[in-house]
């Protein structure tokens, strides 16, 4: 038994499990997105929880850098000085520079043939070149913009101006003005609405609190850890809660716990993409019940 003392008077002794979950048992197994539940089976089911502390989260570094919030941009095609617009959309994955230069021309080789597509070493920049003196090949930004606008553009991804004017390439190997930003996600945030709902005692007013003048401040709303992503691409690493208040939830009223619902979103909001299936992510908690 543990002792807890605080606001709420009938925390006072609990006994405590360790929790171990995987997304492997995420409910949607085959979606490409890490917004998932995880429905605990009736045996493990947990009553009256007063208390969750997420101690670690092992994740693999395999977020995609091109994701279904980011790969889409506008394409024109001026052949004999008309333009012709397309909309673009690229695969979700995680890509390094020559696969990004030839999936890339191989989407635009669809609507101009002799286009070329390719990563320079010497200038750490992709350029095109259109393959024909009467073409020219310009890039937009999708219109609407997307919210998020830096983060979510395609063209800032690749080093190309987020609106894409004034780059044009013609016939000549054309450089790109800036080298690309494909690292994918460096700061990710564990959310979950589950572990928050019971109403936290961090968020809850104290004897001489009132909503603008109180001790203890409220959190984000579903955080429970931030951690930044130090491994190399496709490495696991085991990032622990550190003592920070993040992850400890201490419930003003007993939940039971059946199910865990857990997202990974980056500093912009954007629900993270990887490919789960093969890599899931594992979380180590501390439950605390009565």
């Amino acid at each position: 038994m543990e002792q807890f003392s605080g606001y709420t008077d009938s925390l006072k002794q609990y006994n405590v499990a360790n929790l171990r979950l995987s997304t492997s048992f995420r409910s949607n197994f085959y979606d490409r997105d890490t917004n998932c539940t995880i429905n605990l089976t009736q045996n493990r089911i947990i009553n009256n929880v007063v208390k969750i502390n997420l101690n670690s989260v092992t994740i693999c570094n395999n977020f995609y850098n091109v994701a279904s919030y980011n790969n889409k941009f506008n394409l024109d095609v001026i052949n004999a000085d008309v333009p012709t617009n397309y909309d673009i959309v690229v695969p979700p994955g995680y890509y390094n520079t020559t696969e990004l230069a030839a999936i890339l021309q191989e989407l635009i080789r669809v609507h101009s043939a002799f286009v070329t597509v390719a990563w320079s070493d010497t200038y750490k920049r992709f350029y095109v070149n259109s393959g024909s003196p009467v073409v020219r090949i310009r890039f937009f930004t999708q219109n609407p913009p997307p919210k998020n606008f830096l983060q979510n553009n395609f063209l800032y991804l690749v080093g190309l101006p987020i609106l894409g004017f004034p780059y044009e390439a013609d016939d000549t190997n054309v450089l790109f003005p800036n080298p690309p930003a494909l690292f994918g996600a460096t700061n990710v945030y564990i959310m979950s609405n589950k572990l928050v709902s019971g109403k936290s005692v961090l968020n809850v007013l104290g004897p001489n609190d009132n909503e603008i003048d109180r001790d203890l401040q409220s959190q984000n709303g579903s955080e429970i850890m931030a951690l930044g992503i130090t491994s190399a691409y496709g490495a696991y690493q085991t990032y622990y809660d550190q003592g920070s208040e993040r992850g400890d939830y201490v419930l003003s009223q007993g939940i039971a716990l059946d199910s865990i619902d857990l997202k990974v979103v980056d500093e912009f909001g954007n629900v993270l993409e990887t490919d789960a299936n093969n890599t899931p992510i594992y979380f180590s908690f501390k439950v605390s019940y009565q």
